[in-house]
């Protein structure tokens, strides 16, 4: 078994609450201890750990051994919004702003308790670049910089071109 990280000072910590706006137990990694705050969205149907067990920590181990940034690994409930396709669009639609409001009011709220630091970055892969980049469109406010990496930008893909004002 490989370690965690190559870098013994590296912080890690899972944590996990229930959320009271998706009615479910949400999980969270937080890899490092300060600097501006990133937030990772998975893949489809990827967790909260799928940044590090592909060792993006590694890769951005100088940045966050510095405190120049500290990443929150999001989990996502998959099944129940763009990967539940028994359901409508529609539904699963809303079913996503659900948890983008999790991210919002839940999420956010929560690193900077653990972290001062006002600059927010979002980021992801795939799925994950995507949810990175309409998350800090919707709220702009929120979010100093998005980093999308090969995203699907047009989530009509996902609902058989089904598209309302949610989608």
């Amino acid at each position: 078994r490989l370690p965690a990280s190559r870098h013994p000072r590296m912080h890690h910590d899972i944590l996990s609450w229930q959320s009271p706006i998706l009615g479910r137990e949400m999980t969270l990694k937080v890899v490092g201890h300060a600097g501006a705050r990133v937030l990772v969205f998975p893949t489809s149907m990827g967790t909260y750990r799928e940044w590090t067990d592909r060792r993006m920590h590694e890769v951005l181990a100088d940045h966050i051994d510095q405190g120049w940034v500290q990443l929150y690994c999001l989990d996502q409930p998959h099944n129940e919004n763009w990967g539940n396709e028994a359901v409508h669009a529609g539904h699963r639609a809303w079913a996503h702003v659900l948890y983008y409001r999790y991210v919002r009011e839940e999420v956010l709220p929560f690193t900077a308790d653990r972290n001062p630091n006002p600059f927010v970055i979002t980021t992801g892969a795939s799925l994950g670049a995507s949810h990175a980049m309409t998350y800090a469109l919707k709220y702009p406010d929120t979010v100093g910089r998005i980093l999308g990496m090969s995203g699907l930008y047009d989530i009509t893909r996902m609902t058989g071109g089904y598209a309302d004002d949610t989608v």
